[in-house]
């Protein structure tokens, strides 16, 4: 699959092994570096905000809804800067 800026892009069933999911296109889900790429492709396109959908399927033990945001801020957000 190949991405906006015209490298591979992994798909779900790479960055989360053994889960079989169809997202579509350019929703981020996975670990932290999956999530910053999908982040800059957008950002490369001219996209300034991104949106988050926690548990909307309401399928995801709570204790690890809240844990999502925490990890974004921990892991995902230090990787730009204010000129990204």
């Amino acid at each position: 699959m190949d991405s906006p800026s015209g490298g591979r892009r992994r798909t779900p069933a790479e960055t989360n092994p053994g889960q079989n999911v169809n997202l579509p296109e350019g929703m981020a889900t996975g670990d932290s570096d999956r999530v910053v790429e999908v982040i800059r492709e957008w950002g490369s396109l001219g996209v300034d905000q991104v949106n988050f959908m926690l548990n909307e399927f309401e399928c995801t033990p709570q204790e690890r809804v809240l844990n999502n945001p925490r990890l974004f801020g921990e892991h995902v957000i230090p990787k730009f800067s204010a000129s990204d």
